[in-house]
């Protein structure tokens, strides 16, 4: 039996009253989660936010000497 069916089968055997309390439940779940979804999406990055904070050695396309290879 999938949850549709089995959810429908309890929902129909309840007071009205206790209906409309499992909707505003079922609102609220939906809001907490939907809530949890959008903070774990990142957002877009944005280019340019450090110009200037990293320098480049001038060397850096340079080859290592032996001696960083070998751990001296």
């Amino acid at each position: 039996m999938n949850t549709s069916v089995v959810f429908e089968k309890y929902f129909s055997q309840l007071p009205e009253y206790a209906q409309n309390e499992l909707i505003d439940f079922a609102e609220f779940l939906l809001e907490k989660h939907q809530q949890q979804l959008s903070e774990t999406v990142q957002l877009p990055r944005k280019a340019g936010l450090h110009v200037g904070m990293v320098k480049i050695a001038e060397d850096f396309d340079e080859p290592l000497d032996e001696d960083f290879w070998l751990g001296q």
